[in-house]
């Protein structure tokens, strides 16, 4: 059985503000962007995913150098909740494609913009979760939560690294069972995490959305996770 890491490494591009004021422009088209997202949406009129990751493979920050290449096989992180049976009399009925799923389009972009080599959706979520975003602060499922509701598929085609991918990234939880998971059950691979916004929940330390950052995501004695940065 899989254990959870103590610790992962993490990268974020963008940066939102979700208890900044909404008055102030530069929070405001932070919280317009992560709701644009999140709904696979448009932001000033163009793709939000497709915005973002063309933005990324154009900077390409320094930051994050070493989370990408062509070695690298992108796995979206799941959705809170497991995707219907599918229908054997309408095979299309319930498949994956006919959900919104925003990592997966993140990571699908990711792999024609030349950021990763391929995209394998690995990871299963077989019970329902609390969904974070929806969520208060206390009531946000902990990594072993996520750990014990996700199995993991044979991948593919073996690669030397992984990168989990999520769209927004609070505390971290989601990324740390993922990722914990993985390593499990793919020892020889490197793995890390990535989310393409990171949540700063102090709006004195947000600045703008343009933030690139590596850090970790930690796994505290208490059972929950600190972020950094």
């Amino acid at each position: 059985m899989a254990q959870l890491l103590s610790e992962v490494p993490f990268g974020a591009f963008l940066a939102y503000s979700p208890h900044g004021p909404a008055n102030d422009p530069l929070h405001g088209t932070s919280k317009q962007f992560v709701s644009a997202l999140k709904e696979d949406g448009q932001f000033h009129g163009e793709s939000a995913i497709d915005r973002a990751v063309r933005r990324l493979a154009e900077v390409r920050p320094n930051e994050l150098q070493a989370w990408f290449g062509p070695d690298v096989v992108v796995v979206p992180a799941p959705r809170s909740s497991p995707f219907p049976p599918r229908d054997l009399e309408v095979p299309l009925r319930g498949s994956e494609d006919d959900f919104l799923w925003v990592p997966r389009r993140i990571c699908e972009e990711m792999v024609r913009v030349g950021l990763a080599a391929e995209l394998q959706t690995l990871l299963v979520r077989e019970r329902r979760v609390t969904r974070s975003s929806a969520a208060g602060a206390s009531d946000r499922p902990l990594p072993q939560v996520h750990l014990d509701s996700l199995s993991c598929r044979p991948m593919l085609d073996s690669r030397p690294r992984i990168l989990v991918v999520d769209d927004v990234v609070t505390r971290g939880a989601t990324l740390l069972a993922c990722a914990s998971l993985l390593t499990d059950r793919f020892p020889e691979a490197n793995v890390g995490t990535f989310a393409l916004v990171r949540a700063m929940t102090n709006p004195v330390e947000f600045s703008g959305m343009l933030a690139p950052v590596a850090g970790s995501i930690t796994l505290r004695p208490q059972g929950d996770t600190l972020r950094r940065p």
